[in-house]
């Protein structure tokens, strides 16, 4: 391998600033691969603009989720066997620090897959500092760092499409006996659905406040998991916990209704294997009375 660092930042409906990010952020990658599933046809026009000489711009037919876009970028990594490290971030990803740098001190330790440490707040790093490193059991999919070896015999399983993509891929990877680290002291700005104190009466609780659709997959997905038997916590925990998660966003979130259906019907979905070619179509079937 004669390059470093190749990149992957999949994209929907990003907005202006997003987009200015995602050119500021190009400078670190040898490549920089931008996978698409927008409908937008002015969010395309952009996003074609950052096409330069290690910046490449593919669009979807329709939204297959992360983990199709994930795979599509291995089979390119793969047929080039040129990268010593691959690094997924999010359309939103704020980093604060030099990537290259932290990438070439990676390289000098034995681990294959690390990830960099996470706040929903803008952390600075100090670039000059030792990495410190933690074993893990799985990272978010944002801000990892994956070696040749294991992008070259491992793929994403792309039915998950979205929630829980990362962690399917960490735990099949553990249990090949490969260990996850941390970089405790390097962090990513990292946003979590809608972050927020939701107030009930005279009761305070922290709420993601996420979309009916991000339901719907936290709650297939966990069954999912639990059914590769990649998921240590039992099906009636998975199911119960769904149930308090249906009561809590009844009394503390907007938008209740749809998103506790949503939920609903990702629990039914996922006790039943119920597959789907794409997410447009499961957003029509959440949109069906």
């Amino acid at each position: 391998m004669n390059k470093l660092l190749a990149g992957l930042i999949v994209t929907f409906n990003p907005s202006d600033v997003q987009i200015k990010s995602i050119f500021k952020l190009s400078k670190f990658f040898d490549e920089l691969i931008i996978i698409d599933n927008s409908c937008s046809k002015l969010i395309k026009k952009s996003l074609l603009n950052l096409n330069t000489q290690n910046v490449k711009v593919f669009f979807n037919k329709k939204n297959y989720g992360i983990g199709f876009s994930a795979n599509k970028f291995i089979k390119i990594l793969r047929k080039k066997n040129q990268y010593e490290w691959a690094l997924m971030l999010d359309q939103d990803s704020v980093i604060n620090f030099d990537l290259r740098k932290i990438t070439k001190k990676i390289s000098k330790s034995k681990y294959k897959i690390v990830g960099l440490n996470f706040s929903n707040n803008k952390v600075l790093t100090n670039d000059n500092e030792i990495p410190k490193f933690r074993k893990v059991n799985r990272l978010i999919q944002s801000g990892t760092f994956i070696r040749n070896s294991i992008y070259m015999n491992y793929y994403y399983d792309k039915d998950y499409f979205l929630d829980f993509t990362d962690f399917d891929f960490c735990a099949r990877i553990s249990n090949d006996g490969i260990e996850i680290h941390i970089i405790e002291n390097y962090y990513l700005q990292h946003f979590v659905g809608e972050t927020k104190v939701n107030k009930f009466l005279i009761f305070k609780r922290k709420r993601t406040n996420h979309t009916p659709i991000r339901c719907f997959f936290m709650a297939r997905n966990r069954i999912m998991m639990h059914k590769k038997k990649l998921y240590t916590a039992k099906l009636g925990k998975i199911i119960l916990r769904q149930i308090k998660e249906i009561f809590l966003t009844l009394i503390y979130e907007n938008n209740s209704f749809k998103k506790n259906k949503a939920r609903f019907k990702g629990i039914i979905s996922g006790l039943t294997n119920q597959s789907y070619k794409s997410i447009d179509e499961i957003e029509l079937f959440l949109n069906k009375n």
